[in-house]
C-alpha cells in the first residue's frame, strides 16, 4: 500500500503553512537571482581593480577583498543550484513512483 506524500504530510500542516509554502520556491529563485547578479558585480569590480595602475583607489578596493566575496557568493549560488536540482529530481521521482 502506497500513501501519497500529500496524504502523509497534509494532516500535520496548517492551512496557513500550506499557503505560505506556495511562495517559498519563487521567493528562493528571486533571492538566488539577486545573489547571482551581486556575485557577478563583485567579479566585475575585481577585474577592474586588477587592471588599475597602483594608487590610492586600487589600494582601497583591494582592502574590500572583492575577490574573496565574489568567490564565496559564487560557491553559495552553485551549491544552492545543485541542491535544488537534486531535490527537484528526488521530488519528481517520489511523485512518479507513487503514481504507478
Amino acid at each position: 500500500m502506497h500513501l501519497t506524500f500529500a496524504a502523509d504530510v497534509a494532516p500535520f500542516l496548517s492551512d496557513d503553512l500550506k499557503f505560505a509554502l506556495n511562495f517559498f520556491h519563487p521567493a528562493l529563485m528571486w533571492v538566488l537571482f539577486a545573489t547571482t547578479l551581486y556575485a557577478g558585480y563583485l567579479g566585475w569590480k575585481w577585474r577592474q581593480t586588477r587592471q588599475m595602475d597602483a594608487g590610492e583607489e586600487k589600494t582601497a578596493l583591494v582592502k574590500k577583498r572583492l575577490n574573496q566575496r565574489h568567490y564565496v557568493l559564487g560557491s553559495v549560488v552553485l551549491a544552492v543550484m545543485v541542491a535544488g536540482s537534486v531535490g527537484g529530481m528526488a521530488v519528481t521521482y517520489i511523485k512518479q513512483r507513487q503514481a504507478v
